[in-house]
């Protein structure tokens, strides 16, 4: 019997832990934190995709052990950090990163979507589809309201919603605002082009005129000269 819990107890000792890595994302501020002592490369990138809504694809033979340590960088700075030296290449929306794809040669290789558990997602397109959701890759509109979204989650978390609501209330009034200012300049711009279109069909009338013969269609040319 003491036999059996002696080799029970060495048993214990010898079984490795799982190593886990803490990945912290900052949505308001785009930032991320990272500390990982031996995870996977797989591991961390499947917890920054969870946390920031990035989709991620990889070739399954450059997966490795990560040791690495940093805080408050910049998403993509944070990333490059995390998977440099292999190549890669980020897909945008606007201003948001929509789809990381880790190669060795070729783009074509990151066909494997980094996924929880052991599922194996392909993507058969150039631009990776959003195969965990079956239907095509997010609009900017979508990753926007996401994006929105996880900025509302971290608020929430850290006790600052009611400043949160505030900004992004301040920030929607200057979006409207952005948006008053360019309607207004576009109604300029098309009432220019509509007068220049209308200045030129009179010239050409008065010309045509001039070219036929009729009486008095010379005298009209320094009064369209005048309008010019």
């Amino acid at each position: 019997m003491l036999r059996k819990i002696y080799l029970m107890a060495i048993l214990v000792v010898f079984i490795p832990a799982t190593v886990m890595a803490q990945v912290t994302y900052d949505a308001g501020n785009r930032r991320l934190s990272v500390s990982s002592e031996g995870s996977t490369l797989r591991e961390i990138l499947l917890d920054v995709s969870q946390k920031t809504g990035i989709d991620v694809y990889m070739k399954p033979a450059l997966d490795k052990e990560i040791f690495i340590e940093f805080k408050d960088q910049p998403l993509e700075t944070a990333i490059k950090r995390i998977i440099r030296p292999l190549n890669h290449a980020f897909v945008y929306h606007g201003d948001f990163i929509r789809t990381i794809k880790i190669f060795e040669r070729s783009e074509s290789e990151a066909t494997v979507k980094v996924v929880p558990g052991n599922q194996t997602l392909k993507s058969s397109s150039t631009l990776p589809a959003d195969v965990s959701a079956g239907r095509s890759t997010p609009s900017i509109k979508e990753l926007k309201a996401r994006g929105l979204e996880l900025r509302r989650q971290n608020a929430i978390s850290q006790g600052k919603l009611e400043k949160f609501e505030e900004k992004e209330a301040d920030r929607e009034k200057r979006r409207l605002e952005r948006e008053a200012r360019r309607a207004e300049r576009r109604a300029e711009r098309k009432l220019m082009r509509e007068k220049r279109r209308n200045m030129v069909e009179e010239r050409k009338k008065i010309r045509e005129s001039i070219a036929a013969g009729e009486e008095g269609a010379d005298k009209q040319v320094p009064e369209i000269l005048r309008n010019r």
